[in-house]
């Protein structure tokens, strides 16, 4: 629904449902709610279950957000607990890198080489592990001649995928400027 109201233009709608999103999730972590949990609804789950979940919700509520960091700190913590959201996370995160991703090359295409690198960008904070974001936000800082910066990312990408052909053929392109 929050998103439905966000494409509508209905932002206060859209971050009022995301906000209860956010606070059912911390609400789940909270001492004592597994109790209130279990006699609202005569479920046994267990408590790591209940943990596990909530911050697996309060990862939703950060991507929704667009806040990424979030969104990896509570998938972390929910992996950490139990992978039983691991699919859920994986599909999460694949979506939000998508986006990103897919937006940063529209961009670029559109020569929109500054909009471009801020969307490849994000894709590195949805999923570090991936280089041709690093490799895509790298170029398009190339292209508004920023060496430095370009050189950076590029050693940000190495640090997460320090095999990646791409990445390593790169590095090694602009260390030669």
């Amino acid at each position: 629904q929050g998103l439905s109201y966000r494409k509508l233009g209905e932002k206060e709608k859209a971050d009022s449902l995301f906000a209860v999103l956010v606070n059912t999730g911390r609400e789940r972590l909270k001492p004592g709610f597994a109790s209130e949990y279990f006699a609202k609804f005569g479920e046994q789950q267990s408590k790591r279950f209940q943990e596990a979940e909530a911050h697996y919700l309060l990862g939703e509520g950060y991507a929704v957000k667009g806040d990424f960091e979030g969104m990896n700190r509570e998938f972390e913590a929910s992996l950490a607990i139990s992978p039983k959201f691991e699919q859920q996370i994986k599909a999460s995160r694949e979506k939000y890198w998508v986006r990103a991703f897919n937006n940063g090359v529209n961009k670029f295409n559109a020569q929109a080489y500054e909009e471009a690198a801020k969307d490849f960008l994000t894709a590195t904070i949805v999923d570090p592990s991936r280089a041709e974001a690093y490799v895509n936000a790298a170029t398009a800082y190339l292209v508004l001649d920023s060496l430095n910066k370009a050189v950076e990312i590029v050693e940000s990408g190495l640090e997460h995928a320090p095999d990646d052909p791409k990445l390593l053929a790169l590095a090694g392109d602009l260390y030669l400027r």
